[in-house]
């Protein structure tokens, strides 16, 4: 009855909003407080088209149907291609007419059909009332994760790292996968590319720069942070045989964060980076070489020890651009956050939950003691994410070590550093190992046979400290291998 008595309301409600108040709805509650303080400023403002390929079905579809991963690399890149040269043109045209727009300033995204723009309060509101427009989010600044320096750490000749062993890493090793022929992108601050440890594995090495590194000319570090994420991944002084990085044959690449708007100024800006850079890493990932037929170019792994705004709960286009990712058959890894012990301090990219690994986040446990003892700093679950519950609304995933981690720094030095940016990185590492020896394995499932694998830590089964436990690559291996992978041969 009460159905009845409403339904024939609902009309009159609607004429008493204007037509524009209803689209203001698809303005972030961010960007639209920014343009009440400063109506004449221009904001960075990422425009989000309502016409989207679907890429979580097209994941989903993948996973379900074992596509090959070359065919599902050119289907996704191909088809968002295909959908931003079939929409985005014509609201470039009206955006470069519409007064309080920067015409000079209309950057385009293919991988989740969006547009940066800079524009003023006016300008803004106009847009929103377009129905070829989904959202107007704010382009919040990106930050890196907060990590302490412990202390000063000294090359370790023909050493390893406690951390690698408290992972089984060297079971892998001794079966031949150190991370040959595999690359890892790691979304930072940049590196030191002069590094000892980092100097013969960088990936320009063997292509053209700009294949390798998505930034300046060449390799720079803009803040330490970077270098030392790339390190646990895959670095090694092949001068003294000093391990510290998980994968250590591995080639790396590189994507510092960067100024959004206008040519790139590269650590001038490392105070003022935002999130569009990240956004176009991702895309970049996706087709480094510029050749959308081919697929040997993209990197295995994304390392993202950071975090942003943009990045979080019912951000549409960061959804988008990571299931691209994802069905493209790149694994995405980030990082929990410093901001524990306390209940639901879990953010970013670290709380979005589209599914159990997607994104795959990672808290940080001391690999030197023998009980992994959780990290007090490492955020805890659970996630607000999506109305979540059961292993969707726990956070993290996994576990990895991220206390008193020594690795490279900018320099050419070692530093011991805390920090779920450095739990991340060896999980990172660890899915590189598993790639090798899996190679025809999408990023997907190498993540769920570490999720699968886990040592359990803390309470028993799940929970929102250690998630699922510790990885364990050894386990990881061997259940691949007992669900009928057969493993590559390693190349001697």
């Amino acid at each position: 009855m009460m159905n009845k008595i409403l339904r024939p309301l609902i009309p009159l409600l609607f004429p008493l909003l204007s037509f524009a108040q209803v689209n203001a709805w698809k303005i972030d509650p961010i960007l639209q407080q920014k343009m009440n303080d400063a109506p004449q400023a221009y904001q960075e403002v990422l425009v989000e088209l309502t016409d989207q390929e679907d890429t979580y079905s097209m994941l989903a579809r993948f996973e379900r149907d074992q596509t090959p991963l070359q065919l599902r690399a050119l289907e996704v890149i191909t088809r968002l291609q295909s959908k931003a040269d079939a929409t985005q043109p014509a609201v470039i045209a009206r955006l470069k007419e519409t007064p309080g727009v920067n015409s000079s300033a209309i950057y385009s995204l293919w991988i989740n059909n969006s547009l940066l723009i800079l524009a003023k309060s006016d300008a803004i509101t106009r847009i929103a009332e377009w129905t070829e427009i989904k959202a107007l989010n704010w382009n919040a600044p990106a930050e890196l994760e907060a990590m302490t320096v412990s202390s000063a750490a000294a090359p370790v000749p023909n050493g390893s790292e406690p951390g690698l062993r408290a992972i089984k890493a060297p079971f892998m090793w001794k079966k031949g996968y150190t991370g040959y022929g595999r690359k890892a992108m790691i979304i930072d601050s940049g590196e030191d590319g002069d590094h000892p440890a980092l100097i013969a594995n960088f990936w320009g090495n063997n292509v053209p720069v700009s294949q390798a590194w998505h930034g300046s000319t060449i390799p720079e570090d803009c803040g330490d942070h970077g270098t030392h994420v790339t390190g646990i991944t895959v670095g090694l002084d092949r001068k003294t045989n000093d391990t510290i990085g998980v994968a250590f044959n591995a080639h790396w690449m590189g994507a510092p964060m960067q100024f959004s708007i206008g040519p790139d100024e590269g650590c001038q800006r490392e105070f003022t980076q935002t999130v569009y850079s990240n956004y176009n890493s991702f895309q970049w990932a996706l087709n480094p070489d510029g050749n959308s037929q081919t697929t040997s170019d993209m990197p295995d792994v994304i390392n993202c020890s950071w975090k942003s705004g943009n990045f979080g709960c019912g951000i549409s286009q960061a959804i988008n651009l990571l299931n691209a990712c994802e069905a493209a058959g790149i694994a995405v890894v980030f990082a929990q956050g410093n901001d524990g012990p306390g209940s639901g301090t879990v953010e970013s990219g670290g709380a979005m939950n589209m599914d159990l690994v997607n994104t795959f986040s990672i808290g940080a446990v001391n690999g030197s003691t023998a009980s992994f003892p959780i990290a007090d700093f490492s955020s805890r679950g659970p996630t607000t994410c999506n109305n979540a519950t059961g292993s969707l609304q726990i956070k993290p995933e996994v576990s990895a070590p991220g206390v008193n981690v020594r690795s490279a720094f900018n320099g050419g030095v070692y530093q011991s550093i805390d920090g779920t940016s450095m739990a991340a990185p060896h999980v990172s590492g660890a899915i590189v190992l598993l790639k090798e020896a899996f190679p025809a394995l999408s990023g997907t499932a190498i993540k769920l046979a570490l999720y699968n694998t886990a040592d359990d830590l803390g309470q028993p089964g799940e929970d929102n400290t250690y998630g699922n436990g510790m990885i364990n690559l050894e386990k990881a291996y061997n259940y691949l291998v007992n669900a009928g992978n057969i493993p590559a041969t390693p190349v001697a």
